[in-house]
């Protein structure tokens, strides 16, 4: 969004306008050589300015970052916090049910890995059925320790929203941490999403990311990825994705989930994370330049 691009078109900055009539808006920076794009919201929108992003350059030996706000896992961490996701699983395949007719057991998961005859079904995805469904980031450990101790924006306001939760990791200050994103086309929130999410993130990880938590909900992650994946004037291998919280993907105990969602302070955490995005983003910028 324009939103997230405010900061770094003023303070890197990116004076000079770029033509890719595909993207909302492109910036460029010949000194420090940093192109900025604004896809637009959804995957639709993000696969399409990527793909001609990737194309306009030979990008081959570039990073890219998408650098994004998002509602986190309250049980992972907290609103104004930064991650970095090690692995972003996509979470737009699938079945789907009427959540009035599904039956116990399904513990109100209503989207489910299709080809498996119970819920999340046994065996774990294989290698070829995972292909666009994971997208592995592999530098996601090295950008979390170049910008680790980063320290991050907290007020009274973020501790007002954190206090609403009783998860430890929702009432910790704002952090950098690793912590994998869902990506989908809906703008979702809820307890049972938040399951569904931690558990879609489980089942088609392979056992060697086990321990890889779900932590941002996200909406052009994947698109991003496999836009750059298979471009040939870019390298997947070299991006990475870095969502802040701008607030939980569920409600507070003590709210209804309509009534928070299209509340004032379901968003009210969005500039610390906005701010967070451009401080955690330019730090690993500014460490690979020097």
């Amino acid at each position: 969004m324009p939103s997230e691009f405010a900061r770094w078109k003023a303070r890197v900055p990116l004076t000079e306008v770029v033509e890719i009539p595909e993207a909302v808006e492109v910036r460029w920076n010949e000194t420090v050589r940093i192109l900025g794009v604004v896809t637009g919201e959804g995957p639709r929108r993000a696969a399409i300015a990527v793909t001609a992003a990737a194309l306009s350059v030979d990008a081959r030996d570039a990073y890219w970052i998408f650098a994004g706000i998002a509602g986190v896992d309250p049980a992972y961490g907290s609103v104004g916090s930064a991650f970095w996701a090690e692995w972003v699983v996509h979470g737009d395949a699938g079945s789907m049910f009427d959540a009035r007719e599904i039956p116990s057991g399904f513990n109100g998961t209503t989207i489910l890995p299709a080809d498996r005859d119970v819920p999340f079904g046994m065996p774990k995805p294989s290698k070829s059925e995972a292909r666009g469904m994971i997208y592995e980031l592999p530098l996601a450990k090295w950008a979390f320790e170049l910008t680790r101790d980063v320290e991050l924006e907290d007020d009274d306001a973020l501790r007002t929203l954190r206090a609403g939760y009783e998860a430890p990791a929702a009432r910790e200050p704002p952090s950098v941490r690793l912590g994998n994103a869902a990506s989908s086309n809906l703008f979702w929130a809820g307890v049972y999403l938040t399951e569904w999410a931690r558990d879609w993130n489980d089942y088609w990880l392979p056992e060697r990311a086990k321990s890889a938590g779900f932590a941002t909900t996200a909406m052009e992650d994947s698109a991003f990825l496999e836009a750059l994946a298979v471009s040939p004037r870019a390298n997947v291998s070299r991006a990475l994705v870095l969502r802040t919280a701008s607030d939980y993907s569920a409600p507070p105990p003590a709210d209804t989930l309509v009534g928070w969602f299209y509340s004032t302070q379901h968003l009210a955490a969005a500039e610390p994370a906005l701010e967070a995005a451009y401080a955690v983003g330019s730090k690993f910028i500014i460490n690979t330049l020097v």
